[in-house]
């Protein structure tokens, strides 16, 4: 069985249009994550992953823009359909994309094939016991600050994989949780500074109506070593 045959017969699929500048990509998602969630028997399994959320928009348009991209080695952090890894590697980044959920990998090896992105690797990885090769000058990830649980993990991640000078790019839609995250990045010798960046309403993107009536303001917080 082909992968979109396995994806088209476990889920409900959309394809999305996302527009950046200069170009529009096509990033295939679960059509209704509403359905899943009733579904979900532990924490583990929630489905959030399934979703085309604004963040991967706004990270992914950050991406875009970046004129530094070219050449380095980048691993993104809970990937989800991979909209942020995908035009990171279109503008000539060599992306690793990591997710604790194997079929979110699916969707993002179907996503990378889609808009010929190639300079990708996938690898299933859990971040409380992450066993991923390697140093990266850049390190992201969108809309995963969501369990505060796993902020700790989350930093000794961060902590162990970024190089020497390298920097953090995560994605935040304005969550309560980012607080502690900083706090606990801080604690762990990071330090930080945020930009926004607006994201057009969508109403075809997004799964949830009442986001969709005005823009989302989108925070790049950009985390760096006190001592690199």
């Amino acid at each position: 069985m082909s992968r979109i045959a396995y994806l088209a017969q476990k889920y409900q699929l959309k394809y999305n249009h996302v527009p950046l500048p200069g170009r529009t990509l096509k990033i295939l998602s679960v059509a209704d994550i509403e359905a899943l969630l009733e579904e979900v028997e532990h924490e583990d399994d929630l489905p959030f992953w399934a979703s085309l959320w604004p963040a991967a928009r706004g990270l992914a348009t950050f991406l875009w823009q970046d004129p530094h991209l070219a050449g380095i080695k980048a691993l993104e952090l809970g990937a989800g359909t991979g909209l942020p890894g995908i035009a990171a590697a279109l503008r000539g980044a060599g992306v690793v994309q990591t997710d604790f959920i194997s079929d979110a990998l699916l969707f993002c090896q179907e996503n990378a094939a889609l808009n010929n992105a190639q300079t990708m690797q996938h690898i299933l990885a859990d971040w409380r016991d992450f066993q991923v090769p390697g140093l990266y000058p850049l390190v992201f990830g969108s809309d995963i600050l969501y369990e505060p649980t796993l902020h700790r993990s989350l930093v000794e991640v961060i902590r162990e994989k970024l190089a020497p000078h390298g920097r953090v790019l995560i994605a935040d839609p304005g969550r309560k949780a980012v607080i502690h995250f900083l706090q606990v990045a801080e604690a762990a010798g990071f330090t930080w500074n945020v930009q926004e960046i607006v994201v057009p309403p969508s109403p075809d993107l997004h799964p949830f109506s009442q986001e969709n009536e005005a823009p989302a303001n989108i925070d790049i917080l950009e985390l760096s070593r006190i001592d690199s």
